[in-house]
C-alpha cells in the first residue's frame, strides 16, 4: 500500500499566505491528518511526500517554517517518509525531454523537481494507492491522472480521501476534475474507511 501526501502547503494556507504555526480553524482535520499519516506509518505502510516547488528558492524554506512551528505536522519529519519534489500543478516533469528545451536548461530542471524515473521508483507497484493532501482540483487531481498514465498497474485500488484534502475551486472541481477522475475509476473513500485500511495493512 501507498500513501501519497500532495503538496501539504495548501493545508497551512490562509487566503493566500502560508500559516506559520498551528491553524485552530484546522485543528480537527489536522488531528485526524496526523493520526492517518502516524497510523500508517506505524503499520508500514509506504508513505510519499509529494514536496511543492515553484521555482522559488525560498518556497522550501518558508514550507518547512509553516511545519516545524506545528506539531501537528512532525511526522513530515519521520525518516520513514520519502520524499519527491513536483510541479505546481502536483506533476513530475515529462519522461521525454521536449525537442525544444535546451540540454542545459533540462538539466536544471533536474536539479529542482523529481525525474520520471526517480518519481516511478518511489511509487513501486502497491496493490492499494491512496491520496491525500493540497486540492482535490489542482495538485491531487494532475498527479492522479499523470498516474493514470504513467505509473498505475492493472487492477490497482486507487482512491482519495476528501476529509483530508482542499477544494479551492469548487466549480472546476465539480464540473471538471471529478468527471475527469471517476472517468480513472478513481474513487473518493471517507476517512473512517481509509483509517482502516491502513490499521489492517499487512506487509509482505
Amino acid at each position: 500500500m501507498l500513501v501519497n501526501i500532495i503538496h501539504p502547503y495548501v493545508f497551512k494556507l490562509q487566503g493566500d499566505s502560508l500559516g506559520i504555526g498551528p491553524v485552530e480553524e484546522y485543528h480537527e482535520r489536522d488531528v485526524k491528518l496526523n493520526r492517518f499519516i502516524t497510523t500508517a506509518l506505524e503499520a508500514q505502510v509506504n508513505v510519499l511526500h509529494h514536496q511543492y516547488h515553484d521555482g522559488n528558492f525560498l518556497t522550501p524554506i518558508m514550507q518547512s517554517l509553516a511545519f516545524e512551528t506545528d506539531p501537528l505536522y512532525s511526522f513530515l519529519q519521520d525518516p520513514r517518509i520519502k520524499t519527491i519534489t513536483t510541479l505546481p500543478f502536483g506533476t513530475p516533469p515529462p519522461p521525454i525531454k521536449p525537442e525544444k528545451v535546451p540540454e542545459d536548461v533540462w538539466t536544471e530542471i533536474h536539479q529542482t523537481w523529481s525525474s520520471y524515473e526517480e518519481v516511478k521508483e518511489k511509487i513501486g507497484a502497491p496493490s492499494t494507492v491512496l491520496f491525500i493532501g493540497g486540492a482535490l482540483e489542482a495538485c491531487i487531481g494532475g498527479f492522479i491522472q499523470y498516474f493514470d498514465k504513467y505509473y498505475r498497474k492493472p487492477n490497482q485500488k486507487v482512491a482519495y480521501v476528501p476529509e483530508l484534502c482542499v477544494t479551492i475551486d469548487h466549480n472546476f472541481w465539480t464540473a471538471q476534475m471529478k468527471p475527469k477522475l471517476d472517468s480513472l475509476n478513481v474513487k473518493a473513500i471517507d476517512y473512517d474507511r481509509a483509517l482502516e485500511l491502513v490499521t489492517s495493512f499487512q506487509p509482505k
